[in-house]
């Protein structure tokens, strides 16, 4: 029986450490939002965030093409979580 418990506390531990850093993409710019409400914003690259509270949402991407820089906004985007 104490298997089966730490066994279900291992997996309850893994999914809430899974949910606390998130990878922001490179060359965006993402809002950081706690259960819907603004709360920082995300630069590029790892972005730590409380699991099940904060979620990330990409709202600005720069493109570097052939002419130049350019922007594109995406409004409320949510990434994909892993």
């Amino acid at each position: 029986m104490k298997l089966i418990e730490a066994l279900v506390l291992l997996v309850v531990l893994l999914g809430l450490a899974r949910g606390l850093f998130r990878v922001g993409p490179q060359g965006s710019l993402g809002l950081v939002l706690r259960m819907g409400r603004f709360r920082r914003e995300a630069h590029p690259g790892l972005v730590v965030k409380a699991p099940l509270l904060d979620s990330l949402q990409l709202v600005h991407q720069v493109c570097h093409g052939q002419f130049g820089t350019r922007t594109r906004h995406h409004g409320r985007q949510r990434l994909p979580s892993h």
